[in-house]
């Protein structure tokens, strides 16, 4: 069973390939970088052990393409209400839009 930490500050221009290069060396399966953006530029991050979920934690304070993130652990259910809550907001503001 995978740990999940959840990233924030992420940059807006970061991809999957620049969350795994900044935790290098740790094991994220495939699938396991997930990027939520909003306001506070969420990603979900699932390490495959309890020790390479600990060793990421130990990056939080670190800069990630210039930017400081803040690392938390966190849930499978947090990453799904974080995501659709997300996407509610943004179908509310299309139909504000509209």
């Amino acid at each position: 069973m995978s740990v999940i930490i959840r990233l924030q500050n992420l940059p807006l221009t970061a991809s999957s390939i620049d969350i795994r290069t900044f935790f290098r060396g740790l094991s994220i399966p495939d699938g396991g970088v997930h990027i939520v953006g909003g306001a506070e530029g969420d990603a979900f991050i699932a390490f495959s052990t309890d020790e390479d979920a600990r060793q990421a934690m130990q990056l939080t304070g670190h800069k990630l393409k210039d930017s400081t993130v803040r690392l938390l652990l966190s849930s499978r259910n947090e990453m799904f209400k974080v995501h659709f809550l997300l996407i509610y907001f943004l179908q509310i503001f299309s139909l504000v839009l509209a």
